[in-house]
């Protein structure tokens, strides 16, 4: 995207809509090989653009509807926002959540 690695990468934010169709796309391909799939790793999952556009949200959820393992990686408390998919999830032990310090 022919970003600077200073003021471009602190201001401009980008963000796929549609990220929970294109992940259920991907994993319903014949062939797919079922593996966690991480979230945050190097993104906040709880930007606000994120939160108006559900983009997190709607892609934990697609993950359990699917029975698809996930971890988060996850340095505030927006995480709680999605207790009720997380919890649902863990009673299947398919998420774990990391807390960044």
């Amino acid at each position: 995207m022919d970003l600077s690695p200073g003021i471009d990468f602190e201001t401009k934010l980008f963000a796929k809509p549609d990220a929970a169709k294109l992940l259920k796309a991907e994993i319903s391909k014949p062939g797919y090989r079922c593996t966690p799939i991480a979230l945050g790793t190097n993104i906040d999952l709880y930007q606000p653009m994120k939160r108006h556009w559900k983009i997190t949200r709607q892609t934990i959820a697609t993950l359990h509807e699917h029975d698809h393992p996930l971890t988060i990686v996850i340095k505030l408390w927006p995480v709680e926002r999605d207790n009720d998919l997380l919890a649902a999830m863990a009673n299947k032990n398919l998420v774990h959540v990391f807390i960044s310090v």
